[in-house]
């Protein structure tokens, strides 16, 4: 496959960027440094070579995952600006500009990683890549040369997953190791079942290739190797993983079996999914990996993170505490304050005050007229109720007309023993001074009545 041909500095593409420099090629194309006209941002723009674009199948596939790239919510993706078809008809990809180097450079120059580092740096691979498994997007090419190790000011650095938006697919492509390379991804990280066919690979596949990466962050060197592609390809679907502790006696046991089940031949053997993974290899982390093991797990699960997780609802369930939410919080909005009269909820809260107390007076007034006239219906004999009589039936003294003529309670004192005619002839003595007021009080309260619409007799 022939290598594209970058365009020179200077050069203006879509009437909006104007390149800088070239910053890298490859098999599938160049990646240039350009600048927004407009904005004056710096970004870098991803080219497919032309030899590919005679593809419909590699277009199709290079356009709709960079699309699917652009909409991934994680910081370890290298996030997508902008996407389509130049004048010519070659397909680009507009991404943020990064600085720093990739994951193999920093192999190169370190060799072994500790394993407190290696696994934080595993982890946050898983965490970009769970991103795309929960968008159903498999990256097929992981690598060292494709998690790049970005450089932030006044922040640690991060890492970010690259190219998620070439195809590993090309029919009729020679098999150098750049084609290769190019089509199938780098056989040195691939799966058996990617070896086989490329059709096939699922997320499982991506789980294989970070297992590969982190025992090579772990051992200084890839778990096999061989002296040409073909016997690379025989090694990887045949030979069973070398342990990393023969190489690094140091590294943790669980921490080994975690890696050798990842890179288990076949793939229903391997954990069920990155966040297993992770959560197998998080407590030999850093501070923060458990929580970044959860978070994979909740993206995974189609459940947002605490840091992305919107604020919780007032429940709608009937008990003490959703009836005592300040629902006033709602007309804090700018929307909804402009449109709110508090002058008109005076005004109603006064006008319902009035309401009230109107209420309050003509209650008042029937209850008093229902207490007159039970007073008047009810027969003379109720003045002699005795002292044992219910507090209900004592109630009404207060309002109690006068006592009836000595004619009248005759009959009844001759009828009652001596102690009985003794206390009510006591009784009628005693509340002889009060008939006066009692009379006064009644008249008053008919006056009332009259007012408020009763009847006077």
């Amino acid at each position: 496959m022939s290598m594209m041909v970058a365009p020179l500095p200077g050069t203006i593409l879509l009437g909006k960027y104007r390149v800088e420099q070239e910053l890298g090629s490859g098999g599938m194309g160049v990646v240039l440094e350009a600048t927004h006209l407009a904005l004056g941002q710096t970004v870098a723009i991803k080219l497919l070579n032309p030899s590919l674009v005679l593809s419909s199948d590699v277009v199709t596939r290079f356009l709709r995952e960079a699309r699917i790239a652009a909409t991934l919510p994680s910081e370890h993706i290298a996030r997508v600006s902008d996407v389509g078809q130049t004048e010519t008809g070659t397909p680009y990809l507009v991404m943020e500009r990064l600085y720093g180097h990739d994951l193999e450079a920093e192999l190169t120059r370190r060799g072994k990683l500790p394993v407190t580092e290696a696994t934080d740096l595993a982890l946050e691979a898983c965490e970009g890549i769970a991103a795309a498994h929960a968008q159903g997007l498999v990256h097929r090419d992981l690598k060292p040369a494709n998690l790049f190790l970005a450089e932030r000011p006044l922040r640690p650095r991060v890492l970010k997953v690259l190219d998620f938006g070439l195809s590993k697919e090309a029919p009729g492509q020679s098999a150098s190791i750049t084609g290769t390379d190019a089509v199938f991804g780098t056989p040195q990280y691939m799966s058996p079942e990617q070896i086989q066919s490329t059709k096939n690979v699922d997320a499982r596949s991506d789980q294989h290739a970070l297992g590969m990466i982190l025992y090579e962050m772990l051992a200084g060197a890839p778990p096999f190797e061989a002296e040409s592609i073909t016997q690379l390809i025989v090694v990887i679907a045949t030979q069973p993983p070398p342990r990393v502790r023969e190489k690094r006696p140091e590294v943790p046991a669980r921490l080994e079996e975690a890696i050798l089940r990842a890179l288990a031949k076949r793939p229903h053997e391997r954990f069920p999914d990155l966040g297993a993974f992770a959560e197998a290899i998080a407590p030999f982390g850093g501070p923060e990996a458990s929580a970044r093991a959860t978070r994979i797990v909740h993206m995974l699960a189609g459940i947002a993170s605490v840091e992305t997780a919107a604020p919780p609802r007032p429940s709608r369930v009937p008990t003490d505490q959703a009836v005592t939410l300040p629902r006033a919080l709602a007309h804090t909005h700018a929307g909804l304050t402009s449109s709110v009269d508090f002058g008109s909820n005076v005004r109603g809260r006064k006008k319902r005050a009035a309401l009230f107390a109107a209420s309050g007076l003509v209650a008042t007034a029937l209850v008093v007229s229902l207490v007159v006239i039970t007073q008047q219906a009810a027969p003379p004999a109720a003045a002699t109720t005795p002292p044992e009589a219910t507090p209900a039936a004592r109630a009404p003294e207060p309002t109690t007309p006068p006592a009836p003529p000595p004619t009248a309670a005759e009959p009844l004192a001759s009828a009652a023993s001596p102690t009985t005619t003794t206390t009510s002839t006591a009784k009628s003595t005693k509340t002889s001074p009060t008939t006066t007021k009692t009379s006064k009080q009644t008249q008053t309260i008919k006056q009332t009545v009259g007012i408020f619409g009763g009847k006077r007799k």
